[in-house]
């Protein structure tokens, strides 16, 4: 049966509809979709480019959909009816494209995947020929550009109130919204600690401060949680997921065993509250920094242990120079994302669709990256690199040597030579060892400065150059193509935040630009990071898009809010600590989760903070906190990463072994980021998987065994205070008249292992698996 003209005109119009398109999905286009259409389609169907060809135009969404002679190209959610994805798969036969020659099968199938997606992308105004410049001038007005200065209230004009409660306050009036009351004393002290520490808090300190709810009790909690070293460890893995943290990284590396060093030097800036400043700058070049030491070159890790893709010696030089490329985009967008909020790599193949960056802004930078190399390097001092590197690099070539003579060992006849060699070689590897000083010492992926370059290597090969201590400009690559070269753009910030667009002098420039960061960029710098940590505490930030602050990101909903803690945490040295004392000593962050029917119909989503949401765990603290209140806990610091899957990995979480292409299925299960790529904020999982996991882990059953067995050893204990104690230990709370007389009556069945089944409901119920 046909269908009918009018369902087919409401199907093409509701192809035609503005439609929900997520952050990640429009990352994905400009990313992956809108480089592959730069390279094979805008030069025919692109009014930037000045052809239009069978009235058919990529530039728009609405245009894309539109389509051209031959109607609709694509139908969102559905590959194999989109014209699109049958012309470029060769299926019509009558219609072929690009006529140039077939895509390969990566780029169909980027085709599919986004397709299949819902098709996502930008959809503004079809662009003129004009070619008109971005105004980066007045883009200096949005919000997240402006100077930091301190903002104005009529409440507490006198400044002496939490500065978080006073703009609440403000916001609040401006609602006509009232806040509820304060949390219960338990419900308190776990919010603090879980939110500092990520572990639930001792019951001594619960029944101090329920006993003696004062300000100054409290303050002593801060500065207990804030002082202790599980601090820096839950606060570390929130900045791990921003740089893509791996324990593991490509095969071909010659080592990435010291990947730990720069997750365990992250730990300790936190509880150092080392400066906010000097820990971006750290991460960039404390090789450069004279009041580094040399524990802080672990700190090159952000940039050593970036995605890094094998250069195949058989493939073409523009083939590799492509490989190339594609690392200095990952390099950039997680800058960008990280630290200032914004799609810098969206500008790869032309200016900035959205933002006030420019394809010479992105190529400036990818200069600073062209001129640095990944690689393990020793913690010794500046005077003692180039000495032991070379060393490492000459006993690297020993073991390649040995190892070849091992193999022809096997295979000979008369091994005597093979040995005499084999003996020669190990010889000189241990004397080596032995007359460089230091050569043992730690190691740490990190960046050195290196320029590559990529050379042909006869007909059919290619080869790629590194140069010591030597810095280059690339030259931009036109639709971000590396075989049509254009103008060489100097090393340099983006001229956004940089109107005399300085060059960058000093080698790679990764110094100059960390400067820049926390110079020229610090409005922006500090505001994304307060917004990153005020997310944390209250499950949501201040801006929606924690790294999107650009003009399509969302508005700051409390933007006065986020311009006094972002200026104060300058005023302040920028200490992290500071902010955090200044957000858990609020009223705001004490308030409890009870409704008020007024507020709950004119503000449902709690926009403007009138109570605290309530908000699962994510599966370090979760993991975590069962092996605490089981008694299971490693409480050891730092060192090489543990698998997940050891049965008796008591670690932390934060120590478990991440894989970059191959993460645990646990990790996965319960929203754990993909370490390939910046994560800005973990996605809320709940599956019939979890809850199978829960019933069935043999994780959790060893807790529960082990907590059971705990109070089965106790033999004065009776089946009240056992159940008394249970809620305490895992709840932070006092068990209910009604919650007691039903656990004494399970505890007091037939059923031997009665506890254990007990224990094991409790660990897995709602209320351990969500924080109030």
């Amino acid at each position: 049966m046909r269908t009918p003209r009018w369902l087919l005109g409401i199907f093409c119009f509701l192809q035609l509809l503005p439609v929900a398109q997520s952050d990640d999905a429009i990352d994905f286009f400009e990313a992956k979709i809108r480089p592959l259409l730069a390279k094979h389609c805008y030069e025919c169907h692109s009014v930037k480019h000045g052809v239009v060809e069978s009235d058919f135009n990529l530039d728009t969404r609405s245009s894309l959909m539109k389509g051209g002679d031959r109607g609709s190209a694509v139908v969102a959610g559905d590959p194999q009816k989109s014209l699109l994805f049958n012309e470029v798969q060769y299926s019509l036969g009558d219609l072929e494209m690009p006529p140039s020659g077939k895509l390969n099968q990566e780029e169909i199938d980027l085709l599919s995947r986004w397709i299949r997606d819902g098709a996502a992308m930008p959809d503004g105004e079809i662009e003129s020929l004009s070619g008109e410049r971005i105004d980066i001038d007045a883009s200096r007005d949005h919000w997240a550009f402006r100077a930091l200065s301190q903002p104005v209230t009529r409440f507490d004009r006198g400044q002496r109130m939490n500065p978080v409660d006073r703009w609440m306050l403000h916001y609040r009036k401006t609602q006509r919204l009232s806040a509820v009351g304060v949390a219960s004393p338990e419900t308190l002290v776990r919010r603090l600690s879980f939110n500092l520490t990520g572990l639930a808090p001792r019951w001594e300190d619960v029944n101090a401060y329920r006993n003696n709810p004062s300000a100054e009790a409290y303050n002593r909690l801060v500065t207990k949680y804030l002082d202790s070293p599980q601090y820096g460890e839950r606060w570390a893995r929130h900045w791990l997921d921003l740089v893509r943290y791996t324990d593991t990284t490509a095969r071909w590396l010659e080592s990435t065993a010291g990947a730990f060093r720069y997750r365990d030097w992250v730990i300790g800036a936190f509880n150092d509250d080392m400066p906010y400043d000097q820990f971006v700058k750290r991460q960039f070049a404390a090789d450069f920094l004279p009041d580094s030491d040399n524990e802080d070159l672990a700190a090159l890790g952000m940039l050593g242990l970036s995605p890094t893709y094998w250069k195949e010696p058989r493939l073409a030089p523009d083939v590799i120079k492509t490989v190339v490329a594609e690392e200095w985009e990952e390099r950039i967008d997680m800058v960008g994302r990280t630290f200032l909020g914004l799609s810098l790599a969206c500008a790869r193949c032309h200016d900035h669709k959205m933002d006030p960056i420019t394809q010479q802004d992105y190529y400036a930078l990818a200069g600073v990256f062209a001129s640095t190399r990944s690689m393990d390097i020793p913690l010794v001092s500046a005077d003692q690199q180039k000495t032991v590197r070379a060393a490492i690099k000459q006993a690297a070539e020993l073991r390649t040597r040995i190892a070849r003579e091992k193999l022809i060992l096997q295979g000979a006849k008369d091994k005597s030579q093979p040995t005499k060699n084999i003996e020669r070689l190990e010889s000189e590897l241990a004397e080596l060892s032995k007359s460089t000083p230091n050569f043992n010492a730690p190691r740490v992926r990190a960046v050195v400065e290196d320029s590559i370059e990529v050379l042909a290597d006869g007909p059919d090969l290619t080869k790629v150059v590194y140069t010591p201590d030597h810095a280059v400009n690339v030259a931009l690559q036109l639709r971000g193509n590396p075989s049509t070269p254009g103008e060489i753009v100097p090393r340099r910030f983006i001229e956004l935040l940089d109107e005399q667009k300085t060059p960058f002098t000093l080698g790679s420039g990764r110094l100059e630009l960390a400067e820049a960061l926390v110079g020229s960029a610090r409005g922006l710098l500090a505001r994304v990071m307060v917004n990153r940590v005020w997310r944390h505490h209250f499950g949501e930030g201040l801006v929606s898009t924690p790294s999107n602050f650009g003009l399509q990101g969302a508005p700051p909903t409390h933007p006065l809010l986020l311009d006094e803690l972002a200026f104060g945490l300058v005023q302040h040295d920028w200490s992290i600590k500071w902010l955090q004392q200044t957000i858990v000593n609020s009223d705001t962050f004490k308030m409890g989760g009870g409704e008020i029917n007024r507020n709950m119909e004119r503000d449902p989503s709690n926009q403007w903070y009138w109570r605290m949401n309530r908000r699962q765990h994510d599966i370090e603290a979760w993991r975590d906190s069962m092996l605490q209140v089981c008694g299971l806990l490693d409480k050891t610091m730092g060192g090489e990463s543990i698998s997940l899957t050891i049965d008796e990995n008591n670690r932390r979480t934060i120590y478990a072994t991440i894989k970059r292409r191959e993460l645990e299925n646990v990790l996965k299960m319960f929203g754990f980021p993909e370490p390939t790529g910046h994560s800005p904020k973990r996605e809320t999982v709940n599956t019939p998987l979890q809850q199978l996991y829960s019933l069935n882990s043999r994780f959790i059953w060893r807790c529960a065994t082990h907590l059971a067995q705990e109070f089965s050893d106790d033999m004065e204990s009776t089946d009240r205070e056992i159940v008394v104690q249970l809620y305490q230990r895992v709840f932070s709370r006092s068990v209910s008249p009604e919650e007691l007389e039903l656990g004494v009556a399970f505890l007091q069945s037939a059923d031997e292992d009665a506890l254990k089944r007990y224990v094991h409901a409790l660990l897995i119920s709602n209320e351990f698996a969500f924080l109030d």
